[in-house]
C-alpha cells in the first residue's frame, strides 16, 4: 500500500525526522513506497524509495484542500496511508493491526470503508459512546466510530479510501477547517479503529502556532522522547535547523 506525506514549504524539514523514524519503526520500510507531496523541494537526502512530488509554488494553507484534492485524484490509488508531515512515530508499529487492516480492506473491495484510523484517536479523543464495539479479536477490539459524532475527517495517521478524502476537499479549505465539516456526520460511510491495542503512536511537533509544547511526550502513551537518546538527538538536530 502507498504511502503519502503531504507537507508545506515551513514544515518539510520535519519531514526528515518522521522519515528517520518510518525507516527505523516502519516494518519493510524499502519494500514500500513513501511520496512526499509538497512545494519546494526537501533540502536533506531522500532514501531511494522516497520521492517528491511537486504541487506548485503557492503553498497558502488556504490551497491545501484544492492541491490535494487535485493531487489524490490523479493517484491509482483507491485505499493509501496518509501520514502527517510533523509527527515522528515513537516505536515499532504494529504490524498486526496493521495487517488486520489490509485484511479488511482486502476483503471488503466493495464496502464504503472511508477512513481507518491507525491510532489511538478514536478511542483517546472522544467519549466512550462516540464509537461501538464491532468485534473482539482477544487482545483488541475492531470498533466503528458512531456516524452522528465530529472529527470524522480527522487527518491523523489513517489509511484512506482516496473518494472519501476528496470528496469534502474544498476550495479555501484549510486541514482545521476540513476537519471540523459536519457534513461528513451521518454520511453512511464507515470510520474503523481499534481499542485497546493500537497500529502506532507518534510526536506532535508542531501546532497552529509553531512548535508544540508538549512536542517530546508521544500523543497517547505519553512516552518521553528523553527516554530514547538517539531518537532525541536526531529529532532536536532536524528541530533545530529551522530554530526550536
Amino acid at each position: 500500500m502507498n504511502i503519502y506525506i503531504p507537507t508545506c514549504n515551513s514544515r518539510i524539514y520535519l519531514v526528515e525526522a518522521l522519515l528517520y523514524s518510518i525507516r527505523k519503526y516502519w516494518y519493510n520500510f524499502e519494500s514500500n513506497k513513501f511520496t512526499i507531496v509538497g512545494y519546494n523541494e526537501p533540502q536533506f537526502t531522500l532514501p531511494s524509495n522516497v520521492i517528491f512530488e511537486s504541487l506548485g509554488s503557492d503553498d497558502n494553507v488556504k490551497n491545501w484542500a484544492t492541491d490535494l484534492k487535485s493531487y489524490f485524484e490523479s493517484v491509482d490509488d483507491k485505499y493509501f496511508v496518509y501520514m502527517n508531515d510533523d509527527c515522528p512515530i515513537v516505536e515499532h508499529i504494529d504490524t498486526r493491526i496493521f495487517n488486520f487492516f489490509l485484511g479488511i480492506i482486502n476483503n471488503n473491495t466493495d464496502s464504503k470503508i472511508g477512513r481507518i484510523a491507525l491510532t489511538a484517536s478514536l478511542v483517546k479523543d472522544f467519549p466512550r459512546h462516540d464509537h461501538r464495539v464491532v468485534q473482539q479479536y482477544g487482545d483488541f477490539d475492531l470498533i466503528e466510530k458512531a456516524q452522528n459524532s465530529k472529527y470524522r475527517l480527522s487527518t491523523q495517521f489513517s489509511i484512506w479510501n482516496k473518494k472519501y478524502l476528496t470528496m469534502y476537499m474544498k476550495e479555501n479549505m484549510t486541514p482545521w477547517e476540513y476537519e471540523l465539516q459536519n457534513s461528513a456526520m451521518n454520511d453512511g460511510w464507515t470510520i474503523l479503529g481499534t481499542n485497546r491495542r493500537y497500529c502506532l503512536d507518534f510526536y506532535h511537533l508542531w501546532r497552529v502556532n509553531g512548535i508544540s509544547k508538549s512536542w517530546d511526550f508521544a500523543t497517547f502513551s505519553k512516552k518521553k522522547l528523553t527516554d530514547n537518546n538517539e531518537d532525541y538527538n536526531f529529532i532536536t538536530n532536524v528541530m533545530n535547523k529551522n530554530g526550536k
